[in-house]
């Protein structure tokens, strides 16, 4: 079998080698690693290998600390040292954003890293296996691989409620997600069909055996039931804490996202009076923040139990200069755009999937900045290229690493209009 050895990281979990010319890809490996591998895929530009046998072990290589890997594919990159892992993220963002905007960034400080590297994530997504198991997919498959506990979970999510969840509902349950903060828990479960009068009693029942749950969401496309409460307690900044419900999107990890509102609003430089869009705005993560700040705020998200959300937290923590609209943010941008409407500033904060299909809508508001957030580094890439094309200039890209032990990293970006 052939050796290769890694040189660099994916954006994923692959290492990067070559072999006859051609790169190839190697899942549980790291720069500096000598790998026998086997050939199990070849492309036009790329071969796909699996690991036989570490013949030379990289000076970042370590132990996985997780019982469960490498079968779990929770957690891609917990065989690489944390510090290394910071240093790998930081070449992966400088290397993708240098080559699709033709510039230059300093690697040394550009990922920040996390202050926890295990027990940091305050929401938990498990998937439910043909026999109830409750756990992560196997790598490149659909299998679940069950686990007992997950060290990047916080230690106060209890998987128990999960499995006994899991046991009830059976196959009727696709997937759940469990949310946490310092007094709460909800389960969210994400059901085959619409939940129904037998769904609900189920849930009761869950509550009532689960001392510590305090609601449980059922949902299946547009159906919704709540059982208890179904908020949890997110601190977005110091003194501004939001009652956010389990099945609306926050942050997995609270502590770097106080980190991240702080620099959003840094960027953005959010004052008194500035005009401000806020697009995919979910539960209102920075744009609460920029109305306690006192500024005009419009924020937009197609959720429409994320808008209501945050219309809550609007009202019960008395702000005032925002409003909400719960709509697709391209038609948002063509109602405001027939409103003449042009803010100063723009934060967009788009799923993994990105932005292309506002991008253009957006340069023509001619807002003075933009601050793009995201977690997929491809999809920012594509989309300030995009905008760089129309009349915008990236000047400031920071990272904050959200999600140790992953290949996945937070970016931030801001650009100017020009």
């Amino acid at each position: 079998m052939p050796l290769v050895e890694i040189a660099a990281m994916s954006f994923g979990r692959f290492g990067i080698g070559r072999l006859d010319g051609k790169a190839v890809l190697t899942p549980a490996t790291a720069p500096g690693d000598l790998v026998e591998v086997q050939i199990v895929g070849q492309h036009k530009d790329y071969l796909e290998a699996l690991p036989i046998r570490v013949v030379r072990g990289s000076i970042h290589r370590r132990a996985a600390p997780c019982p469960y890997l490498p079968r779990c594919g929770g957690c891609d990159w917990q065989h690489i040292e944390y510090d290394a892992q910071v240093r790998l993220k930081a070449r992966l963002v400088a290397d993708e954003l240098s080559r699709a905007l033709n510039i230059s960034l300093d690697q040394t400080p550009l990922v920040e890293r996390a202050p926890l590297e295990f027990g940091y994530r305050a929401r938990l997504r498990l998937q439910v296996g043909p026999g109830a198991e409750v756990g992560f997919y196997q790598p490149g498959t659909q299998d679940v691989v069950a686990v007992g506990s997950c060290l990047v979970a916080a230690p106060r999510i209890q998987l128990e409620f999960a499995r006994l969840a899991a046991s009830d509902f059976g196959r009727g349950c696709r997937e759940m997600e469990l949310a946490a903060d310092a007094a709460r828990q909800v389960l969210t479960l994400w059901l085959r069909r619409a939940p129904g009068r037998r769904e609900v009693l189920m849930a009761h029942r869950l509550l009532d055996r689960c001392d510590g749950l305090s609601g449980v969401i059922l949902r299946a496309a547009e159906a919704r039931e709540v059982v208890g409460d179904p908020t949890v307690a997110v601190e977005l900044e110091p003194g501004l804490a939001v009652e956010v419900d389990a099945d609306c999107f926050s942050q997995v990890n609270h502590a770097q996202n106080r980190r991240l509102v702080a620099l959003v609003m840094e960027l953005a430089r959010v004052e008194p009076k500035t005009s401000l869009l806020d697009l995919y705005c979910g539960a209102g993560n920075f744009a609460l923040c920029a109305a306690r700040r006192g500024a005009e705020v419009v924020g937009v998200d197609a959720d429409r139990w994320a808008v209501a959300c945050a219309e809550r937290n609007l009202q019960r923590l008395s702000l005032e200069g925002a409003r909400f609209l719960a709509m697709q943010a391209d038609t948002a941008i063509q109602f405001l755009r027939r409103a003449a409407y042009r803010p100063l500033a723009v934060i967009l904060d788009p799923p993994r999937a990105g932005a292309a299909d506002v991008i253009d809508q957006l340069a023509e508001l001619r807002a003075e900045r933009v601050i793009y957030v995201s977690c997929s580094l491809p999809a920012l890439a594509r989309d300030l290229k995009r905008l760089s094309a129309r009349c915008y200039r990236v000047e400031q890209v920071r990272a904050l690493d959200f999600f140790p032990n992953t290949h996945h990293v937070e970016v931030i970006a801001r650009a100017v209009l020009t």
